[in-house]
């Protein structure tokens, strides 16, 4: 898809102008945002009842992997995730 491609490339604009990248981030709604705006892509919102989390700062990491671990123990979420 070319949100991959057109994400690559916003990814190296940010690693050359960010000044502080343990603190930056990149925010993948702006990407999608200006992806729309400039006609790229279109994008269809599906409502969901699950809960959200995230991996922003390294910190972040144990708790998202024993999310998916009990998802995955639960059978929400396939395991392996990827093959």
């Amino acid at each position: 898809p070319k949100i991959f491609e057109y994400t690559k490339r916003y990814f190296e604009l940010f690693l050359a102008q960010a000044e502080n990248h343990e603190k930056n981030e990149i925010y993948l709604p702006f990407v999608a945002q200006e992806m729309m705006e400039n006609g790229s892509i279109s994008v269809e919102v599906i409502n969901a009842a699950s809960d959200w989390f995230g991996v922003t700062y390294y910190k972040d990491k144990d708790i998202a992997v024993e999310t998916l671990k009990h998802l995955a123990e639960t059978g929400k979420y396939p395991s392996p995730l990827w093959q």
